[in-house]
């Protein structure tokens, strides 16, 4: 059964810093995403961690993605060396298949080196450790990776979320060895959902229209639905960057057993989509997201299928581009926040 999640069940994911935190404290955030022929994706990616609350950020690109993100996020650090210490990856936006050497020797070795340690496959994960985001052209070597190693016991997951939207969901179902086409996919993610994360033994964020969180951990998959003013390039970087800084903010809290992986999930899920419709002025959107309703979700969903078959339009708002939804980040935090302490 699928069911939404509410600002309760995201509210521990995110905290105002204290006193006694540095930018150590609020999350080391590394990525290996862009290339030359998509450096957007590195762009997008590092702003979205930043913009989400990132304390530390280190990327490892191209020399050409390396100056464009310096240009963009001066902040930033570039190079991600042995021992560098990380809390939370962000692998593969905007690349090639990261099992391929095009990508760049160093950046292909450093990429299978963490994708490696998030499945145990790669020795102690110290050096390289943290969790991982695993998103485009890393999805397939993790797949192949995954579904040659056990998969851990009952109750515990790899270090791991990927983030597949329906297409390439069809290729690692394919890799897992499961016949099924984008139609099937996109009419019943929930199931495709847990299929790949109970294959894989990891966290699967579905991207669609709704998304579907799901972990082995969990006792049963949630989904959240957002403005269709997201379906714009580029929307999924911005996705993967929260979900870092999210999953390194929360690290320790998960390797203790205090939080699960697919609560932090569904918190950079809930956020990127309260995001883009602060972005894009859907305010039916927003009102959805904070009702918890899922017969209210149903609902809405079905009709705006009914909508998009008739021509009659169910939303509201303006179109955006993946820029304006990083800019508005920090405002989803923020009112996340100001809910939680009951203030909204």
């Amino acid at each position: 059964m699928l069911r939404s999640v509410t600002l309760a069940d995201i509210s521990g994911a995110v905290a105002y810093p204290g006193p006694g935190d540095s930018k150590y404290t609020r999350g080391v955030v590394g990525l290996i995403t862009g290339s030359d022929k998509y450096p957007g994706a590195a762009v997008l990616g590092v702003t979205a961690a930043a913009k989400a609350g990132a304390g530390y950020i280190r990327y490892m690109g191209t020399e050409y993605t390396q100056q464009l993100v310096l240009q963009s996020r001066p902040e930033s650090v570039m190079g991600i060396g042995p021992g560098s210490h990380i809390d939370a990856w962000v692998i593969g936006s905007g690349m090639a298949d990261t099992g391929s050497a095009s990508v760049g020797e160093a950046r292909h070795e450093a990429a299978e080196a963490v994708l490696d340690a998030c499945v145990g496959a790669g020795g102690s994960s110290a050096g390289t450790g943290g969790y991982c985001v695993i998103d485009a052209g890393a999805l397939p070597y993790f797949t192949q990776t995954a579904v040659r190693c056990a998969v851990p016991g009952a109750g515990s997951v790899w270090n791991a979320v990927v983030t597949p939207h329906a297409g390439e969901a069809v290729s690692m179902l394919g890799i897992c060895g499961y016949d099924a086409d984008r139609t099937e996919v996109e009419g019943d993610p929930g199931k495709y959902a847990v299929l790949l994360a109970q294959k894989l033994g990891c966290g699967v964020v579905l991207k669609g229209s709704p998304t579907v969180i799901f972990s082995p951990d969990a006792p049963y998959p949630v989904c959240l639905s957002a403005t269709h003013w997201l379906a714009t390039a580029g929307t999924g970087d911005v996705l993967a960057g929260i979900m870092g800084t999210l999953l390194a903010q929360n690290s320790e809290a998960i390797s203790k057993g205090e939080k699960g992986i697919q609560t932090v999930a569904a918190a950079a899920v809930f956020i990127h989509s309260l995001a883009a419709g602060l972005a894009s002025e859907d305010d039916l959107s927003v009102e959805r997201l904070f009702s918890g309703d899922m017969q209210k979700m149903r609902d809405n969903i079905r009709q705006d299928k009914q909508g998009r078959e008739s021509g009659r339009s169910t939303q509201e708002g303006h179109p955006i581009t993946a820029m304006d939804v990083c800019a508005q980040i920090p405002s989803a935090v923020g009112l996340v926040l100001s809910r939680k302490q009951g203030r909204g």
